[in-house]
């Protein structure tokens, strides 16, 4: 049993060694990276560059002027057309209170005209009752 416990911690011993090794290697790795990246930071920049990132830079900013005119003007047609709602609108609200009148004097037209023609009829019928009294051969037609 001691002789196989040995043998595990040989093991372990050489893994944490493997490890250890593995780590240092990574740490180097890394090291390396990192001094590439500082050189990178470091380095002076040339006249092409900064040309370039000045030339980018007033295109995203004449591109930006471009996009905020748009955007103004799409504010003034919204607001135009805001405009033309509101008169609409208050045509529709017009339009529609004459109808709704209109309507009203027709119903009443509609109304009187069958009351005359209620009374007329009446009338009528007395006149047919009258003639009947007076002329009663009337009656047998």
């Amino acid at each position: 049993k001691v002789k196989r416990h040995e043998r595990k911690l040989e093991e372990w011993e050489s893994m944490d060694h493997l490890g250890f090794e593995q780590l240092k290697t990574e740490k180097a790795e890394k090291g390396k990276q990192l001094e590439k990246c500082e050189k990178e930071i470091n380095r002076p920049i040339n006249e092409a560059e900064k040309a370039n990132v000045c030339s980018l830079i007033n295109d995203a900013t004449k591109s930006l002027a471009e996009k905020e005119k748009q955007l103004e003007d799409i504010g003034k047609i919204t607001a135009q057309k805001s405009k033309s709602l509101v008169h609409l609108e208050k045509q529709f609200k017009s339009i529609t209170r004459a109808l709704e009148s209109t309507s009203t004097a027709c119903r009443e037209i509609v109304e009187q005209s069958y009351n005359k023609s209620k009374i007329e009829v009446s009338l009528t019928m007395q006149k047919i009752e009258d003639l009947k009294k007076e002329f009663p051969a009337i009656s047998e037609i």
